[in-house]
């Protein structure tokens, strides 16, 4: 018969075994909320800070976006291999713009507003450049441009910054060439977008105000390919020099069918036509165009840097460097100079920019302006002779 002393007992015995279970529960809760803080903070601090990229990866401009993919992808891949920012690696989000304003926005709202990011490179182009300004501005998000050039883009907003100079310096170097070759009578056929209208406007008034005479201007769809009615009053027109406006692709079609025509005028072109694509597209009927191009890098003639660069790059992709994949390269390094510095939002980083002015890249010496604009960069002439891109003049 159990007497009320050893109730006590029990009872007793009973308590102290669940206090002891409590206590060890809630050490054991203690211990995983810490554990799980713990691998909060740890996932916090290695989280990887993502910046968005817009490229032409597919359509027309393509072999652009493709050089300027690889050119982002290196200069992260460098920055990471020499360490994080923080215990923080960079990520890059591509986006396809098709060198289409209307897709080029879609992809910066889904950067911006499903990714996050507060900077992106892009793009090649600049009417999709300039369709993602206002945004940029509004959302407070850098935009940094590694080529798009129409002189438009100046004025674009205080986030948006180019590594490629604005076409006011090609315009005018184009139209002194002209002039230089004591050239009188220029058609102008470019490609109807903020690109193709800027430049023909700076050399209008360039050729213009030297003495030049403009016999007409014609503007085609960026997805034309037909460019006989174009050519057919060119040819009636009889100018000393035709200046097409163009990308790559549709330089191609048009030197080839002028030349099918009988037309024999020189032609001088815009930077955008220096691609391999464009060789194999218009074949011989490239041979003597001249057009203007900035020799911030020269695969032909690299510095010491850019030599070790164009060997990995080589060595990675199994094709060579171009102004594309170097500058947008340079616009990526900008962005990861003011990650360095402890920059992380778009305001930030712009700031960065601003009151730094001057870095050093793959091309040499990148120096802002008040407006975002790079400038003093050289210039030269080049022409396509025996299926080579060659330099003519020395820069200036």
């Amino acid at each position: 018969m159990t007497t009320a002393h050893q109730l006590r007992k029990r009872w007793t015995a009973a308590h102290q075994f669940t206090i002891s279970i409590v206590i060890s529960l809630s050490l054991l809760l203690v211990f995983l909320i810490g554990c799980s803080q713990q691998q909060d903070e740890q996932n916090i601090s290695t989280s990887p800070i993502r910046i968005g990229a817009v490229l032409p990866l597919s359509g027309n401009s393509a072999a652009w976006g493709e050089q300027g993919r690889w050119g982002i992808e290196m200069a992260i891949t460098k920055a990471n291999e020499a360490g994080s920012i923080s215990g923080h690696r960079i990520e890059v989000i591509f986006e396809d713009s098709q060198a289409t304003p209307r897709i080029a926005l879609t992809a910066f709202n889904k950067l911006t507003q499903v990714d996050g990011v507060d900077a992106v490179v892009g793009d090649i182009v600049s009417a999709t450049t300039l369709a993602m300004a206002p945004l940029a501005e509004e959302r407070n998000v850098t935009l940094i441009a590694p080529t798009a050039s129409a002189p438009a883009i100046t004025n674009a907003g205080t986030f948006i910054f180019r590594v490629w100079p604005s076409d006011l310096l090609e315009g005018v170097a184009a139209a002194d060439w002209a002039r230089a070759q004591h050239i009188d009578k220029v058609a102008i056929l470019h490609i109807a977008n903020d690109y193709g209208a800027g430049l023909a406007t700076t050399f209008r008034t360039q050729l213009e105000g030297t003495g030049g005479q403009i016999v007409s201007v014609q503007s085609y769809a960026q997805d034309q390919t037909d460019f006989k009615p174009y050519l057919t009053r060119v040819k009636y027109e009889s100018p000393d020099l035709i200046y097409i406006i163009s990308y790559y692709k549709d330089a191609g079609l048009i030197l080839k069918q002028a030349r099918e025509m009988g037309i024999a005028t020189r032609f001088l072109g815009a930077t955008a036509v220096e691609s391999p694509d464009l060789l194999l597209l218009a074949g011989s009927a490239a041979e003597g165009l001249v057009y203007p191009t900035i020799v911030d890098f020269d695969p032909s003639n690299p510095t010491p840097h850019q030599k070790v660069f164009i060997d990995e790059f080589t060595k990675m992709y199994g094709k060579s460097p171009d102004w594309a994949s170097s500058h947008a390269h340079d616009a990526m390094l900008v962005i990861i100079e003011a990650l360095k510095s402890g920059a992380r939002t778009g305001d930030e980083i712009r700031a960065y920019i601003d009151k730094r002015r001057i870095f050093e890249g793959l091309t040499g010496k990148i120096h802002f302006n008040d407006n975002g604009d790079v400038i003093d960069k050289p210039i030269v002439m080049k022409e396509v002779r025996d299926g080579k891109f060659v330099v003519l003049s020395r820069p200036r």
